[in-house]
């Protein structure tokens, strides 16, 4: 409502009271009407109890009069015992009740794939797991390897623009493939296929770029609530699985005997010794998946700026990957047993079949190709990885080097064994 000045407003409105307007213009804003009053329009407020009053002159006629009559009726029905006003909410949409552009809708979906990200927006491809009635205008003959779920013509493409994260940090850091998430006043617009199709549907979360507005919501959703399980269960329906059976995901030497992630800890071969066996990662440091890249220095090969080299920390290094997972395995004798394993050098870039970078498409990359064994963590307080598959991993026990001096200088291997991967690549 705008007026010249504040008098010329209701002083004061509660739900429930009956509204006069006239003059008012209707209009659309993210597909949806609205009603905007301007300087000609007039204005006037009743109680209920105030409609029937002979006195008062608001309503033109008797049919006005009997118009407020209803709608009071109808408040008082919806307000009756426990439907209250606040605990009403929006009707929650499913994919295959889009029609065509300009549908403003909130729905619960999966992240598919994080195609793109530019830095100012993230587009992701999302499914529920219902049929399209819309060409989404992605190619329905090539699989792409990086999908979750080999479901072309089950996905929506959603543009999430950056200023629409809840809790202000890069997208790409926050949303993962495979998490399940709630969109809020998304809406439907026009796009080009891939095959330069006019007539395709996809999904942003305001009208353009030029006119942004804040209306757009979207959050993680609990993997044990009931939309999460409605979304479960239509994926069992279609009797979708993983492209890979477990076990699958990763490839090693095959000339190796396999063993038990117990039998290789507790093994009496000297080190190093070569051990290859069935597991699961349950967690991981860096906590962040973004920082398993580090800046080396060249010359020691320290992480970070290094002072006390011939470089004296001028230069940032070359970016290697480095961090390390916590394996555990379901075999029976190794219920209760975990692994921390380094991956690092040439074997981690044999492993991610990634050249490290800290630029975002390979972050991007990086995420894809690790959401193959896991589903990355969603953020503060969620666990950093959920839903993780048995996979088989190469591993080589090693003395890391003791952190004491020799008296003639230089340094000696301590006495503990550790684990890094070796001869491991992901199938991404």
């Amino acid at each position: 409502m705008f007026a010249k000045s504040s008098c010329e407003l209701p002083a004061r409105v509660e739900a429930g009271q009956i509204a006069r307007l006239m003059q008012i213009k209707i209009q659309t804003f993210n597909g949806r009407p609205q009603g905007l009053t301007s300087f000609r329009s007039d204005v006037r407020v009743l109680q209920p109890s105030e409609i029937g009053d002979s006195k008062n002159d608001v309503f033109a006629d008797a049919a006005e009069v009997e118009c407020a009559q209803q709608l009071v009726e109808w408040w008082n029905v919806r307000n009756s015992g426990a439907v209250a006003f606040g605990s009403s909410k929006r009707r929650i949409r499913t994919l295959d009740s889009l029609r065509e552009p300009h549908e403003c809708f909130d729905f619960y979906c999966q992240v598919i794939h994080v195609e793109n990200d530019t830095g100012d927006r993230t587009v992701l491809l999302v499914s529920d797991f219902t049929t399209l009635s819309f060409n989404n205008g992605i190619d329905p003959i090539s699989e792409n390897p990086s999908y979750l779920y080999p479901i072309p013509k089950l996905i929506l493409r959603l543009t999430v623009w950056t200023n629409m994260d809840s809790n202000q940090l890069p997208i790409y850091v926050r949303i993962a493939r495979g998490n399940f998430i709630f969109v809020r006043n998304a809406f439907t617009k026009s796009a080009i296929g891939y095959d330069g199709t006019p007539t395709c549907i996809e999904a942003v979360l305001h009208s353009s770029r030029e006119m942004r507005d804040t209306g757009g919501r979207w959050s993680f959703v609990e993997r044990e609530s009931d939309e999460v399980e409605q979304i479960r269960r239509r994926l069992k329906d279609l009797g979708l699985e993983k492209r890979r059976a477990n076990g699958t995901f990763t490839e090693t030497p095959t000339e190796m005997p396999q063993t038990t992630l117990f039998k290789a800890l507790n093994s009496t071969a000297p080190v190093p010794s070569r051990f290859k066996f069935l597991a699961r990662v349950v967690d991981h440091l860096p906590t962040q998946v973004e920082n398993f890249v580090r800046l080396m220095c060249e010359y020691c090969g320290s992480s970070g700026l290094c002072k006390t080299c011939p470089n004296g920390g001028k230069t940032l290094g070359r970016p290697e990957f480095l961090f390390s997972l916590l394996l555990a395995s379901d075999e029976p004798d190794s219920i209760g047993v975990f692994m921390p394993v380094v991956v690092s050098g040439s074997d981690a870039t044999e492993f991610m079949q990634l050249q490290p970078s800290k630029n975002k498409k390979t972050l991007g990359q990086l995420r894809d190709a690790l959401g193959v064994l896991w589903t990355i963590g969603e953020g503060v307080g969620r666990p950093r990885v959920s839903d993780a598959k048995t996979a088989m991993f190469c591993v080589q026990s090693y003395n890391p080097v003791s952190s004491k001096s020799l008296p003639h200088g230089g340094s000696q291997l301590s006495s503990d064994v550790r684990y890094k991967l070796i001869g491991t690549q992901l199938l991404w």
